[in-house]
């Protein structure tokens, strides 16, 4: 005669890890308001290159010798129907590959004096994208995506575009573009002020390939002459009117270049006597200076992208920040990161009795507790096992005549009654 038994059996684990920070534009009066998310390239100049600060590592390759000189590159490309001698290569990686069918924004602050109208072209490639600052005698600012039904410009009406002049007076100005995918529409702004919009009923793929600044492809006619750029910028989606105002209204003040993050660390939990590591993808003007803290103290020499925490103790269970820093400030991570650390990799099973799975270190000593309601105090310590081989399982020698009960596995010894 067989007894039927049902019993429950649990096994504890708990774990959690997640911290965030917003990168910031400058107000020309020196505030700074939240920026538009998706930043994929930032080229500021600041380091006398076209270093990418976004942390995609898009770097522009330049070709010829524009100048670069206190935070921004200046084209001076022959006038008029000449191959273009200067310009900024993008590189054709996996975040600009993707905006082949994705939404995009790219936003340039420039200043230009080339009030000659030989000259225009200053952002773009040979198939799908051209912005200008001028369009020649038509005197007029604007920008042009092509797809495989026939060439778009915005603004689709040149007697009531921004005109030329306003553009071409050697002040500072934004040029944004915006493409978005999911409702067809393409606008371009210049500073705050939309400059039209056009609907395209249908893209092909397109091709992002062979962007360039200063020109709209490699040896191009009509390249940006008098003309200094002091930010480009790429988004991977299409920025709404009030951020574009955002970033206009950072004017001369440009962006802040504090610190910012891109990928924050992901959640971690681990074990006993185990490691664990943290990592953090930031981007700002360089060089960018990392210091760890376990709670409110530095972590000694935990001054880079990555924390790596080994022969974890039940101390090491508690909370962590990062703080990132430039020249131009810094930023502290928050919500601090709470890092769970729990005594060995365990799982339950009917053997025919109830076994405990112990996964840990040879040579360390696990206590194993048991209770009948998830009490606090009311677990009671079943055993202490050392383990031998990485991989153990203990009996408890109870039969399983409970409705249910609870074990936990904890850093031996402990107390047995």
């Amino acid at each position: 005669m067989k007894t039927k038994m049902t019993a429950q059996f649990h096994c504890l684990k708990t774990s959690s890890l997640i911290f965030g920070i917003a990168l910031v534009f400058r107000l020309a009066s020196g505030q700074c308001v939240a920026p538009p998310p998706g930043l994929i390239l930032w080229w500021d100049f600041s380091s006398g290159n076209s270093t990418d600060i976004s942390g995609f590592q898009n770097h522009g390759t330049v070709h010829g010798s524009p100048v670069f000189i206190s935070s921004t590159v200046q084209f001076s490309n022959p006038s008029g129907n000449q191959p273009a001698s200067q310009w900024i290569a993008v590189p054709y990686s996996a975040s600009i590959r993707a905006l082949e069918t994705n939404s995009f924004t790219v936003a340039i602050r420039y200043k230009c004096s080339d009030t000659a109208e030989q000259n225009g072209r200053l952002f773009g490639n040979t198939t799908n994208l051209l912005m200008d600052y001028n369009a020649g005698g038509i005197t007029c600012a604007y920008s042009q995506f092509r797809t495989s039904g026939g060439y778009y410009t915005v603004p689709t009406n040149y007697a009531g575009c921004i005109d030329t002049s306003q553009t071409t007076d050697g002040a500072d100005h934004w040029q944004v573009f915006c493409l978005d995918r999911t409702t067809g529409n393409a606008t371009q702004y210049i500073d705050a002020t939309n400059a039209g919009s056009v609907h395209i009923p249908s893209f092909s793929s397109g091709n992002m390939s062979g962007l360039v600044l200063g020109a709209t492809m490699l040896n191009d006619n009509y390249g940006a002459r008098l003309t200094t750029v002091e930010d480009l910028c790429i988004f991977s989606r299409a920025l709404t009117s009030n951020e574009v105002a955002s970033i206009s209204a950072a004017g001369p003040a440009s962006l802040c270049q504090k610190p910012f993050v891109i990928t924050p660390p992901s959640s971690q939990s681990s074990f006993w006597g185990r490691s664990a590591s943290f990592s953090i993808l930031a981007g700002g003007q360089i060089t960018l200076a990392y210091q760890w803290f376990k709670d409110v103290a530095p972590i000694s020499g935990a001054t880079n992208t990555s924390l790596i925490l080994t022969n974890l103790q039940g101390s090491d269970a508690t909370a962590y920040t990062v703080v990132i820093t430039n020249l131009y400030g810094g930023v502290t991570s928050s919500p601090p990161a709470n890092l769970t650390v729990n005594a060995a990799d365990i799982s339950i099973g009917l053997y025919p009795g109830p076994g405990i799975t112990i996964n840990g270190l040879v040579g360390y000593t696990y206590g194993i507790q048991s209770s009948t309601a998830l009490n606090p105090s009311s677990w009671i310590g079943q055993t202490n096992l050392t383990l031998t081989v990485p991989t153990e399982i203990w009996y408890d020698p109870v039969p399983a005549l409970l409705s249910q009960r609870f074990y936990r596995v904890v850093q031996g010894p402990i107390p047995i009654p």
